[in-house]
């Protein structure tokens, strides 16, 4: 990305009140790590955060998910066993919830990573199809590594309409908006 690029990005989101924080969740230890420190960054810098996965904790909690009979609740792969109903239910909601997220967000942060799985890439493909929000890709692995309806048609399109930029770390998000937008650490 030129210095070009970065500042007309800058100029199309400067007015952007919140965010949706898009990436794997299912197939990552941790899923709100990445998430946690940027929402820190942008809530003190006046913006709100829309966090997938605090949304998550309330659709998948112990009391919802049931429990075994030594007393430790069901996971969702258990609970496909279960009760196939339920857990078509739950993973509906989360979908809903998250295209929701996304309508309601002024801009979307995609983390794209070994743990991006079909819901991110479904997201990806919502917003480039439906919402048509600016997205910061932050991919740190390979473009080979995307699914073949992501890679070429979507994400090379919005990158070369400049509809989204692409950074490869956290720390150079956080740099992009500290130098056009003044956010402090």
């Amino acid at each position: 990305m030129t210095d070009s690029d970065l500042k007309q990005f800058a100029e199309r989101i400067k007015d952007f009140k919140s965010l949706y924080l898009a990436g794997g969740i299912q197939n990552r230890v941790r899923a709100d790590g990445w998430r946690q420190d940027l929402c820190k960054f942008f809530e003190k810098n006046g913006r709100k955060t829309n966090n997938p996965c605090a949304d998550n904790e309330l659709i998948f909690n112990s009391a919802i998910m049931g429990y075994k009979d030594d007393g430790t609740s069901n996971s969702l792969e258990e609970l496909q066993d279960l009760d196939e109903m339920k857990e078509a239910v739950l993973l509906k909601q989360t979908e809903e919830n998250d295209l929701y997220f996304i309508s309601n967000s002024d801009l979307i942060i995609f983390y794209l990573d070994d743990s991006a799985g079909f819901g991110t890439y479904t997201e990806f493909r919502e917003n480039f199809n439906v919402f048509k929000k600016p997205i910061i890709i932050v991919r740190t692995i390979s473009r080979k590594k995307l699914p073949h309806w992501i890679k070429w048609r979507r994400y090379r399109a919005l990158i070369l309409d400049k509809t989204a930029i692409e950074f490869r770390t956290l720390t150079e998000v956080k740099e992009f908006f500290k130098k056009y937008f003044n956010f402090t650490e």
